[in-house]
């Protein structure tokens, strides 16, 4: 999403632009859901896999701050 965003093809930016701000409030929502799912996993102990999920949910936060970031520059 970031890239399509910072670096859509020309010929269809405003159209990409449109449909990433119309779409704005879906996004945050479903990355928001995302985040607590990982959230959810890395606190579970019974799974191996908890520095590995913790990983990914940094690395989806920090993803997620730019795509706000992004999406607020659209208009």
């Amino acid at each position: 999403m970031l890239e399509q965003i910072r670096n859509p093809t020309p010929c269809f930016k405003d159209v990409i632009h449109t449909h990433f701000w119309l779409k704005r409030k879906e996004i945050v929502a479903q990355v928001k859901d995302w985040i607590s799912d990982l959230d959810t996993q890395t606190n579970d102990k019974r799974s191996g896999r908890g520095l590995c999920l913790n990983i990914n949910t940094l690395a989806l936060k920090r993803h997620f701050n730019f795509l706000l970031d992004e999406l607020a520059k659209l208009k």
